[in-house]
């Protein structure tokens, strides 16, 4: 099995969702790279200012307003295709799930709807699609975009001063096992985050459903009062 088999069947993705991940996470290594670049430019800035030293090149300050131009219109270019591979692109794909799932729906029996409820079913497959399309557009790019960056920064910070990178990434892993030792907690609330959302749905049918007997007795208020 591929990596594109595997990463379609854990993310539940077709093959232009997989592509659109595949860019949006391209788009923001991308721009992240562009950060590093006016951060270099200062280094090498304070390292001319300071003078005598092995990074004192005696630049011309018009080369840095140079980089530095340069380097905002590029992280400007690179954010704008980023922002639309991580947006649009998804947004997109998650319209095309949506309405996949309405016409499969629409091909189901009425004993199927008889026999589960139309709030839970709705409320599932909603909020199901809604996660996914909050996934891909935000957290799954920007997670593997940040470990691709922060591992080839790693990389390069270890081989440069070994000392150095270890007092700039000690936090990494003690991060990582924050989250992973978290899960309990977090699936716990989402539990219950789940739970109040099916709830307040449920109302929310249940009154649509009574609506016009409400009105008819005049007790729609007292209804919503509780």
């Amino acid at each position: 099995m591929t990596l594109r088999s595997r990463t379609c069947e854990r993310l539940a993705l077709t093959d232009e969702g997989y592509d659109n991940y595949v860019r949006s996470t391209a788009g923001r290594v991308a721009f992240n790279c562009t950060l590093i670049i006016p951060v270099m430019a200062a280094f090498l800035l304070i390292c001319d200012v300071m003078g005598d030293n092995s990074y004192d090149f005696d630049i011309s300050v018009w080369v840095y307003a140079a980089i530095l131009c340069v380097s905002a219109a590029l992280s400007y270019a690179v954010y704008l295709w980023s922002y639309d591979r991580s947006y649009t692109d998804v947004y997109r794909e998650s319209a095309n799930v949506r309405t996949a799932i309405a016409e499969r729906l629409r091909k189901l029996p009425m004993p199927f709807f008889e026999k589960k409820d139309p709030t839970d079913i709705t409320e599932r497959i909603i909020g199901d699609v809604t996660q996914q399309e909050q996934a891909m557009s935000e957290w799954f790019p920007l997670m593997a975009s940040a470990m691709i960056f922060v591992g080839a920064m790693s990389v390069a910070i270890l081989l440069f001063n070994p000392l150095l990178g270890a007092a700039a990434l000690w936090p990494v892993p003690i991060s990582i096992a924050m989250v992973f030792l978290s899960k309990r907690v977090q699936n716990k609330y989402n539990g219950r985050k789940s739970k109040a959302l099916l709830e307040v749905n449920e109302g929310i049918q249940e009154y649509l459903e009574n609506l016009c007997d409400l009105r008819t007795n005049g007790a729609g208020e007292d209804y919503l009062a509780g």
